[in-house]
């Protein structure tokens, strides 16, 4: 599945049952940021689909997926480019890269669309004059807001007659 699109929780793994653990062993596992297939209502169903290092798959892959697009975005026109010059309108080609990721990252389900990804560059004007005899333009940032995805529901209620 594509980054965004999917949660590692609630999955049927083809010809994977679920484990016969204790409570105990199960709680084990679970705190080590390991998963089990456990059945719930009779179905055999991953959780909770963590990484060792305690968070989400799906944010991982969102975020790596993330760090490639654009690093690939910006060599590419960087690469296919006669020229970029090291000028704002040059920098601002460099942000548009960045920006389109961040777009396909919305459509994609890894990022939200509010608030709206944010993309910021240095004027020209205030990048040391070391970095721009160098050809290295720094402190470019971005700041995006993760979709994740949901895993509980409490649900309230009131039935009357």
């Amino acid at each position: 599945e594509d980054p965004g699109s999917i949660t590692w929780k609630f999955k049927t793994l083809s010809g994977i049952a679920a484990s016969d653990l204790t409570a105990t062993q199960r709680q084990a596992i679970l705190d080590k940021n390991a998963n089990v297939v456990t059945t719930i209502g009779g179905v055999d169903i991953t959780e909770n689909g963590t990484m060792g290092v305690g968070e989400f798959i799906d944010v991982i892959r969102g975020v790596d997926w993330i760090q490639a697009r654009l690093e690939e975005n910006i060599f590419s026109r960087l690469k296919n480019s006669n020229k970029i010059p090291y000028t704002d309108a040059g920098v601002e080609i460099v942000a548009n890269e960045i920006r389109a990721v961040l777009n396909k990252a919305i459509g994609q389900g890894i990022l939200t669309p509010d608030p709206a990804p944010t993309v910021t560059v240095p004027l020209v004007a205030d990048v040391d004059q070391v970095d721009k005899a160098n050809r290295f333009l720094p402190d470019v940032k971005f700041t995006g807001v993760l979709a994740g995805a949901i895993h509980k529901v409490t649900v309230q209620g009131v039935v009357t007659v």
